[in-house]
């Protein structure tokens, strides 16, 4: 009988090792529609499989045309930049984000 995913947590769950999975999570910059919520996910999606558990990943459009229920999906986006650290560096950080066409096909 194969396990269920609850039993496949239980058994391997350590503290050291949950950390090490909130560090390589948080290596993401994971605004929505963004690459870097896409990689984190990718990130998530991986270590299931490597234990067992089936996971895939949902792609929806992030184009703010489609709306899920009645909220406009996302702009997806990509921002190359520090963050700010004054008013004068926002001018600087914006150039810096490009809005993108939209997911990738999944």
């Amino acid at each position: 009988m194969a396990a269920s995913a609850s039993d496949i947590i239980r058994r391997s769950y350590r503290g050291d090792v949950a950390h090490q999975h909130v560090v390589a999570i948080s290596q993401h910059h994971r605004i929505q529609a963004s690459p870097g919520y896409r990689a984190a996910a990718a990130y998530v999606t991986e270590v299931l499989r490597a234990e067992g558990l089936e996971a895939e990943i949902r792609h929806y459009p992030a184009d703010r045309q489609s709306s899920f229920w009645s909220a406009p999906s996302f702009q997806e986006w990509v921002c190359e930049g520090p963050a700010w650290s004054s008013s004068t560096d926002r001018e600087k950080w914006s150039s810096a984000c490009v809005i993108s066409p939209g997911c990738p096909p999944a």
